[in-house]
């Protein structure tokens, strides 16, 4: 079964912190994937949580 993203933290560390519909929270690390094709341009500090929170319902 899957369940919703309800709300997306990101960190300062390129981490994020997930909570579920179920009320789960999940941290995901996401610095491997920065270094790879399109996610380079989200690389700064300053561009990484703005554009993180928009994605947050």
């Amino acid at each position: 079964m899957y369940f919703s993203v309800k709300k997306v933290e990101p960190q300062t560390d390129y981490s994020l912190i997930l909570t579920f519909e179920n009320g789960e929270r999940n941290r995901f690390d996401m610095n491997p994937i920065w270094i790879k094709g399109s996610f380079e341009s989200y690389v700064t500090r300053n561009y990484f949580a703005p554009s993180v929170s928009a994605l947050t319902p």
